[in-house]
């Protein structure tokens, strides 16, 4: 088995926070977006309003026209929506071995994103990401991090260290 760099955040270990019963959205992430995350300075993800992620993020069934749109703003989604999701789970890739992290939901509106966090220049699914709380990956993966990201982890753990 490959040895892990793993971040683990007191939030999980220290105060006995449960995974049991939460609802986690699992997303895969392409390397630029997992670490702009991980450093912290990305905090939405966007998916398109398209009949798979209406029934996946939002639970409801799609008509698969501009109409969904009108059905989302019945349902709450023009404001941002909490308790859909608890968590995000990331994942770069589809390897057992992928990095993965996992991240606070602090909600879901359907709305235009920033376009230099990847957003599409029309109305999506926007997903507020709140603390990491996790993540996991492999020392190749982790040495191929851009510094900034690096120096982000570190300054996050020495926080955890001093509380």
């Amino acid at each position: 088995m490959l040895n892990k760099i793993s971040y683990k955040d007191s939030y999980l270990s220290d105060n006995g926070t449960k995974m049991e019963n939460k609802k986690i959205l699992k997303l895969n992430l392409q390397w630029l977006w997992f670490c702009m995350i991980l450093q912290g300075c990305k905090k939405e993800e966007y998916r398109e309003v398209k009949k798979f992620w209406m029934s996946r993020i939002a639970h409801l069934q799609s008509c698969g026209t501009s109409y969904d749109f009108t059905i989302l703003a019945a349902y709450g989604f023009n404001n941002i929506k909490h308790g859909i999701y608890d968590y995000i789970e990331f994942k770069n890739g589809y390897r057992e071995d992928s990095p993965v992290m996992l991240v606070e939901c602090k909600g879901i509106v359907v709305d235009q994103g920033k376009k230099v966090w990847g957003a599409p220049s029309y109305r999506t699914f926007v997903i507020k990401l709140g603390k990491i709380l996790w993540f996991d990956m492999t020392p190749e993966k982790y040495n191929k991090l851009p510094d900034e990201v690096k120096r982000a982890i570190a300054k996050r753990e020495e926080k955890i260290l001093n509380k």
